[in-house]
């Protein structure tokens, strides 16, 4: 019972930065907004369906394969069902913009380096793990970053244009759903909040969010996320 209230807080908790920053009563926008939440929160159940339903997991995995899977497909069919309305913020289909692949690889592997680098110092030896590697080198991304890429679609476009000092609002309101999502947990019927998870996953959210859109494309940082992912994984497996 516990396990299945926990969906149910994370999109509560999730949905506070929304509430705050897209109110508006343009018919256009609330069209962006209802697209925005219908998305999200069929993302959430769907990602946490195999977690709540052992039924409807890999019997076996210790990696949640269903839900990633099943986030995939919906986030294609949602995608090309409602791709008209992303016009002109489509990142799904783009490719990287010209001129933004150099700054995008120094960004890509600084982070890598700095993952890897607080993995060697403050992680701990995992056992080998054949399953898990591959599932690093392979779900997060693509489930994730197509995740990202749809919500700051809708964001951006939900959004008032202008110019932003510290990054558009859209890359900071993923980055705080995407802390909040990897830090909020529930567990013998105890709220808890891991600071550590939200200040890393928060600054890796924030850099693949600004990858997206600066490239214009979710390619780089979907490609990008995989290699910190499998790369710290690595770390743990093999060299501590």
């Amino acid at each position: 019972m516990a396990e299945q209230i926990a969906p149910a807080i994370l999109v509560l908790i999730s949905s506070i930065p929304i509430i705050l920053f897209l109110r508006n009563r343009d018919t256009d926008i609330k069209k962006y907004i209802n697209l925005f939440t219908i998305y999200y929160i069929t993302y959430v159940v769907l990602i946490f369906l195999p977690v709540v339903y052992a039924d409807f997991s890999i019997s076996g995995s210790t990696m949640n394969w269903t839900g990633k899977i099943l986030t995939i497909i919906f986030s294609f069919i949602f995608y090309f069902v409602t791709r008209n309305n992303l016009n002109g913020q489509d990142f799904i289909s783009s490719t990287p913009s010209k001129g933004s692949n150099k700054k995008v690889l120094i960004v890509g592997l600084v982070a890598i380096g700095v993952m890897c680098t607080l993995t060697i110092l403050f992680s701990k030896s995992k056992p080998l793990n054949i399953e898990k590697l591959v599932y690093q080198l392979t779900m997060p991304g693509l489930d994730e970053e197509l995740w990202r890429g749809i919500l700051l679609g809708f964001l951006v476009k939900i959004l008032k244009n202008g110019e932003f000092k510290f990054g558009h609002p859209a890359i900071w309101i993923t980055t705080a759903i995407f802390a909040l999502n990897h830090s909020i947990y529930f567990q013998n019927w105890e709220l808890g909040f891991a600071l550590e998870a939200f200040i890393v996953t928060g600054a890796l959210g924030f850099i693949l969010g600004w990858m997206i859109f600066h490239s214009r494309s979710i390619l780089p940082a979907l490609i990008f996320h995989n290699l910190i992912n499998s790369s710290t994984t690595f770390i743990e497996m093999f060299l501590l």
